[in-house]
């Protein structure tokens, strides 16, 4: 089935079979899946609602598996769980269930029915690359609500030749938030452009493709926009490589070995939340436990520990891979002259 069918928990896409399966027992489920149930459930610190014991079905198995079953009688919220075979997660029967509902809403397609991407005028006729603007219009003949969607829009360039490309991750998703529409009105929010490829880039005539991320919907006329020789060389000016100071390497050293860890702590989350939950002393015996985990040193625990949520929401890893190539670029960017 095309992802843009397929109904969603929260931000995972679920088969309509694997819904409106009966489930089982978690018990159950996990041993079939090879994994002994934990005893108790480690459902978290925060979790105040008590983890359903029947309904439980596998929702995704292309990492891990990531575990679902209904909250209430209707199956309107969900509680999904994970198991990371990645590690010896499996083998300990360590099961982390998300403290959080999730909505189970309807697919892509049917949230975004009636919705479209145009480039407005003031785009079109003077089209600024640093600032592109574009409208999320509502061409249907209804209302358009969202259902925890946003309006954050990434931009692509696409060269002479090629065909229309695919959606890039654009760091930092503080894009807009989604507001009702009436039929016929718009929402004027900002398209980031995606600048991979840097190196590739040639003074011609491109064409700049968007897209609605949360709702995959993508604009059906592309901008076409002129790349001049000044503009590509300022654009490589900001991403190359920014020699620090000499006093500065220590520092950016010590921030790759953290983001390193932090990397490391994403793989061993379970492990980490059961090893929080332990009895403990104090918080440094707690950060000392986490760098015998992880192999790491006590400072680098010490920035996992403090890690914020969002880390390890589902743009975690483009984002901390991002930061890890942009402080490698500036480490290779800082080699003395002719050294």
């Amino acid at each position: 089935m095309d992802f843009m069918d397929m109904p969603q928990i929260g931000p995972i896409d679920v088969e309509p079979d694997v819904i409106a399966a009966k489930g089982e027992p978690l018990d159950v489920l996990l041993a079939r899946l090879g994994a002994p149930a934990p005893n108790p459930v480690d459902n978290g610190p925060d979790d105040t609602e008590p983890v359903p014991s029947d309904g439980w079905r596998v929702l995704d198995d292309r990492h891990g598996f990531v575990l679902g079953a209904p909250a209430d009688g209707d199956g309107a919220r969900w509680r999904v769980a994970r198991l990371d075979v990645s590690s010896d997660a499996l083998a300990g029967g360590r099961l982390h269930v998300y403290p959080d509902q999730h909505a189970l809403r309807p697919s892509r397609r049917n949230r975004g029915r009636g919705l479209e991407l145009r480039w407005p005028e003031v785009t079109r006729s003077d089209p600024d690359l640093d600032h592109l603007w574009i409208d999320v219009v509502n061409t249907g003949d209804e209302r358009w609500i969202p259902n925890g969607d946003g309006f954050y829009v990434t931009a692509t360039l696409v060269g002479p030749g090629r065909d229309g490309g695919s959606f890039a991750f654009v760091a930092g998703r503080e894009g807009e938030s989604a507001v009702p529409l009436d039929p016929g009105e718009h929402g004027r929010v900002r398209a980031r452009l995606a600048m991979s490829g840097l190196d590739d880039l040639e003074p011609a005539e491109y064409e700049v493709h968007a897209w609605l991320m949360d709702l995959s919907i993508r604009t059906s006329e592309p901008l076409r926009v002129q790349l001049t020789p000044e503009w590509i060389a300022r654009r490589r000016a900001e991403a190359a490589p920014r020699r620090p100071p000499p006093d500065e390497r220590a520092h950016l050293e010590s921030r790759l070995a953290m983001l390193r860890a932090m990397v490391a702590a994403r793989a061993q989350l379970p492990q980490i939340v059961e090893l929080l939950l332990e009895p403990s002393p104090d918080r440094g015996a707690s950060i000392d436990r986490i760098a015998e985990l992880l192999g790491c040193s006590p400072a680098d625990a010490r920035g996992v520990y403090m890690m914020s949520l969002d880390r390890f929401d589902r743009h975690g890893p483009d984002r901390l891979a991002m930061e890890l190539q942009q402080l490698e670029r500036a480490l290779s960017g800082q080699e003395a002259p002719g050294g």
